[in-house]
């Protein structure tokens, strides 16, 4: 299956996704542009830009890609939990 293939399929089933998700699940590095050659397949997808502290503390900015509307199954959100951070129903 493709990376493309992949990435579309994550979000249909309403997992929301950032970089690091598509390079580390999906061995994507380039997961911007997956997103953007979904989008121009006619996939309505949102950006939403999160602000995380890093490991020094410091606040950075990164995009979180997930499915507008109807087109996802679930939706999910960035929590932190005992291991750190990640994502849950």
């Amino acid at each position: 299956m493709s990376q493309k293939q992949e990435i579309k399929e994550a979000l249909e089933r309403g997992e929301a996704l950032t970089r690091l998700d598509c390079l580390n699940r999906f061995g994507c590095i380039e997961g911007g542009a997956r997103i953007t050659e979904l989008r121009q397949s006619g996939m309505d997808i949102q950006t939403e830009m999160v602000q995380h502290k890093n490991l020094l503390g410091e606040k950075k900015r990164f995009a979180r890609w997930s499915l507008n509307g109807d087109q996802a199954s679930t939706k999910l959100a960035y929590r932190k939990s005992s291991t750190g951070f990640g994502w849950s129903v």
